[in-house]
């Protein structure tokens, strides 16, 4: 018989089908860690991407609500002073008024007169002036002659006063014709306008600060011999411009002067009153100075330094330095910082050199990041949970390589029928299976037969005998 021993071939095939256990198992495990070690870098970097992307959208939606403040504060002053210029200018406009007024101030006697009897006003003068007061919502209006004297007044005490030093340039614009709006001003905080002979002010330091409306009156040659003012409540033109709430909870808008002095009203009075950084008998504006107490609010008053001691918010140097250099530009502190009343707060600036002051926004930096807290939460939240998941199917998995093992020695006992040890199945046929064996003590391969039915089938036990048999008288020459 040619072909060779089947025997032979069968051991031939054996030595090409590879082994279960070597290389290829080591590449699995070596692609498994591949493929968690870059699932772990993808996670956190997609992690590290979101909270970038949350903080940078929130930062940026702060530094456009803090802009949109600014921009919306400033054209509300913008309109505000232009609507009391020109009430002010509609006064002057009527001419029967200017001349009586005009006539008035020529019949009055020079600075070095010794005059001191108030003058009268006209029915249809007064008038006017009570009219244009009350249109400017003003407390008072005031006549004053070339040099800045008040001549006649609403109120009395600031007859035969001139105006403070401070506002000559003003009143050059004045004498040019043009009609000006004063706003309050911290180095003479006290008193607007002082007695003639340079004496003490007697007025009340509690007095409200004011802001001043100021108009020519010229005479029938167009000349500027005076002028008239009307004195409005600085807090309630303030209050009105600036409410002392913005679109952010916790967040107020408000204004200061060059030399970091708050010229508006406060949120945080109360609270400035129980730090002891505001008398109980004055108001915010001009009696608060935009300094960083140094530590929350509410906290041991005898802890805080005096205010000569104490730095400028950083809002307020950026505004004084603002001022220095007349920048009208927008300047925005996405840093936190503790404010005037020591609250940690973002905020932004922008001076405004047409009014020779200042604006300052700011809302609390808790309120302004709670949404960002809230994102990051729920991210990490997440990562946590995909944390335990991963290292739960970790763990599954080497369980189950652990289970597989153990199966598959347990599977290798098996297969083991005495001294044969069963490699693979090559056939089968109605009586059973046909498996390529290797014998332990000849060492070589055998073909092994297992019969599906059981030792009680008599029948099949006695084919499989005469198999035997037969497969016995077989001789391979």
């Amino acid at each position: 018989m040619g072909g060779g021993n089947p025997m032979e071939k069968l051991a031939e095939q054996s030595q090409t089908i590879p082994s279960a256990a070597g290389r290829p198992n080591w590449l699995v495990r070596s692609w498994f860690w591949l493929v968690a070690l870059l699932l772990v870098v993808a996670v956190l970097a997609l992690a590290w991407w979101t909270q970038h992307t949350i903080t940078t959208t929130v930062e940026r939606q702060i530094r456009d609500g803090l802009t949109s403040t600014l921009e919306a504060s400033h054209h509300a002053a913008r309109v505000w002073f232009e609507a009391q210029q020109n009430v002010a200018a509609q006064f002057g406009n009527q001419r029967d008024v200017q001349d009586q007024l005009a006539a008035l101030l020529s019949d009055w006697p020079s600075v070095e007169s010794d005059q001191t009897d108030p003058l009268e006003l006209s029915a249809s003068v007064a008038d006017s002036l009570q009219l244009t007061q009350t249109h400017l919502q003003a407390s008072h209006y005031m006549l004053f002659d070339p040099t800045g004297r008040c001549i006649v007044s609403s109120d009395r005490d600031m007859v035969d006063k001139h105006c403070p030093l401070q506002w000559a340039e003003y009143f050059e614009m004045v004498a040019g014709g043009r009609t000006v709006v004063i706003p309050p001003d911290p180095s003479n905080r006290h008193d607007t306008v002082h007695p003639a002979n340079g004496a003490e002010a007697n007025r009340d330091q509690t007095r409200t600060p004011n802001i001043y409306v100021i108009a020519p009156v010229e005479n029938a040659q167009q000349q500027v011999v005076g002028s008239v003012g009307f004195a409005a409540d600085a807090a309630n033109s303030f209050r009105r411009l600036f409410p002392v709430r913005n679109d952010f909870q916790w967040g107020e808008t408000y204004a200061a002067s060059a030399q970091a002095i708050m010229l508006s009203p406060s949120i945080y009075e109360p609270q400035l009153r129980s730090l002891g950084l505001l008398d109980e008998s004055l108001s915010a504006p001009l009696n608060v100075p935009i300094t960083d107490p140094g530590q929350q609010p509410l906290l041991d008053r005898a802890q805080l330094q005096s205010n000569q001691e104490r730095p400028l918010t950083r809002a307020a140097a950026e505004l004084a330095l603002a001022a220095s250099t007349s920048d009208s530009n927008i300047r925005i502190l996405a840093q936190p910082y503790r404010n005037y009343c020591g609250i940690d707060v973002v905020g932004g600036v922008r001076w405004l050199p047409e009014y020779r002051f200042g604006l300052i926004t700011e809302i609390s930096h808790e309120q302004a990041y709670a949404a960002t807290r809230e994102l990051q939460s729920g991210l990490w939240s997440l990562l946590a949970l995909l944390a335990i998941a991963f290292f739960g199917f970790l763990f599954e998995a080497k369980l189950s390589r652990t289970v597989l093992s153990r199966l598959k020695s347990t599977e290798r006992k098996l297969e083991k029928m005495g001294q044969y040890e069963l490699l693979e199945k090559i056939g089968q046929g109605g009586m059973g299976e046909v498996y390529r064996a290797h014998h332990s003590t000849l060492r070589r391969e055998t073909a092994v037969k297992i019969c599906r039915s059981g030792p009680d089938d008599t029948t099949a036990t006695i084919r499989f005998q005469r198999e035997v048999q037969a497969a016995s008288q077989l001789n391979n020459p």
